[in-house]
């Protein structure tokens, strides 16, 4: 299928803040994406742990059939990879667990190293990845505000604090606390 040029636009009338949003959609038999490359692009530089927010929204997103009798697929925004010869690979779908309303929900995801080197060993043999949204036989539209994708910075120091009693008539409570400087 072919990509649809204005499925995906700027739109000044829905936004959560500033003067535009991202509306995506009203692509009945093909699809239309955006991406955005991050660094070099490659699984294999990725280290660390990355954050994914967006403001997010829809309306009448659909999970009927079309007329061909093929189901209308959820909207996709996350982690789209792409193997060697540039043939669509591993994909990590972060707003597919999330209920698309035509109100404004905030979504935040991690994606961590271990997703990653999962990816990296699936069996498509990803080695390119972006951050994409893609919508692909849908009716409805959904509009994302405020995206961002940021790396996690690790604090210098940790500590967890964890009851372990509350002895008998004391009116205290016997804490476990453990302080990590090593990170």
């Amino acid at each position: 299928p072919k990509t649809l040029p204005n499925a995906i636009i700027p739109d000044t009338q829905v936004v959560k803040t500033g003067k535009y949003s991202l509306k995506a959609g009203g692509v009945i038999s093909t699809y239309a994406c955006i991406y955005q490359t991050v660094g070099s692009g490659l699984l294999s530089d990725w280290e660390g742990d990355y954050e994914l927010c967006a403001w997010i929204k829809s309306q009448g997103i659909s999970s009927k059939l079309n007329s061909r009798g093929q189901p209308f697929i959820k909207p996709f925004l996350g982690i789209w990879t792409y193997n060697i010869q540039r043939n669509n690979a591993a994909t990590i779908n972060l707003i597919k667990d999330i209920e698309l309303t035509n109100e404004w929900v905030k979504f935040r995801k991690i994606v961590t190293q271990e997703d990653i080197q999962r990816l990296i060993k699936d069996k498509s043999k990803p080695v390119k990845w972006n951050i994409r949204i893609n919508i692909c036989r849908q009716p409805g539209y959904i509009w994302v505000d405020e995206l961002s994708f940021r790396k996690i910075q690790k604090p210098e120091c940790e500590f967890f604090l964890r009851a372990t009693e509350v002895p008998a008539n004391t009116g205290y409570l016997k804490l476990d606390v453990k302080v990590n400087h090593s990170l």
